[in-house]
């Protein structure tokens, strides 16, 4: 071929891409709360904190936190997410809620399109995390939902919320 060496370009065009289809996620909106003080008073079944180290949604979604109405995360942008939850509570079943119809329902008794993730706590020191990332659509609502869950280790209950894609 003339002009330059084929083989070099053809390595140069395949690195870059692999670079562009395995580039890593890069969060663009972070909310990290922990600390879980209970469940809403209202939403009796959706889970609150009390410590918020990290609230940068940069407005690709909304964070209301309450202990009222527990924790819900709007989307106001389209795009991947990924959330996750640990819970250390009573015997409970614990998970994440995708527009859940009823906060007062235990997430185990919810139906199969609003339930994102679940868990099963065994009893007290016997923590669960549970975890999705998936593409989420403008006003969906996504919660930590639980069974009625009763806090054990109030530190050792986190939840966070990224938008990465």
């Amino acid at each position: 071929v003339q002009g330059g060496n084929t083989r070099q370009g053809s390595h140069e065009l395949l690195k870059t891409y692999l670079d562009t289809l395995y580039a890593p996620a890069v969060a663009t909106a972070s909310y990290y709360a922990n600390t879980m003080a209970g469940n809403g008073s209202t939403a009796n079944r959706i889970v609150y904190y009390t410590n918020q180290p990290t609230n940068s949604p940069n407005s690709q979604f909304t964070v209301a936190n309450s202990s009222v109405n527990g924790l819900s995360i709007t989307i106001n942008v389209a795009g991947v997410y990924s959330f996750a939850a640990s819970f250390d509570t009573s015997t409970q079943h614990v998970g994440l809620s995708l527009n859940a119809s009823s906060l007062t329902t235990g997430i185990q008794a919810l139906a199969a399109g609003e339930i994102l993730a679940m868990a099963y706590c065994a009893g007290v020191g016997f923590a669960q995390q549970v975890c999705i990332t998936r593409r989420f659509a403008v006003n969906d609502i996504i919660r930590p939902h639980t069974d009625g869950a009763v806090v054990s280790g109030a530190s050792r209950n986190n939840f966070i919320c990224e938008k990465v894609g």
